[in-house]
């Protein structure tokens, strides 16, 4: 039987087994592509990894959402849409 650790970034714990073979295959595609997979069993994730990797999902989401629309603004732009003064 095999084993996976999962870091959140919360204090809560638990521990499941999964008993059907299709269902862990499928909990696992769903990890591979949402989680960041660290190979090393011994390493952890420093804050500002974890911040670095959130920082490139959201470029990644917006460089997805830019190809699809082709909408894109500038920096003045955003700034003034939240409120910020340059």
């Amino acid at each position: 039987m095999g084993q996976i650790v999962i870091d959140i970034p919360t204090n809560a714990k638990r521990r499941y087994v999964l008993t059907d073979k299709a269902r862990a295959a499928e909990l696992l595609a769903d990890l591979d592509e949402s989680a960041t997979r660290i190979k090393n069993d011994e390493y952890k994730l420093t804050k500002q990894e974890l911040e670095d990797i959130k920082d490139l999902r959201d470029a990644e989401k917006a460089m997805a959402e830019y190809r699809r629309t082709g909408i894109s603004y500038s920096v003045d732009e955003l700034r003034k849409e939240i409120g910020v003064k340059g």
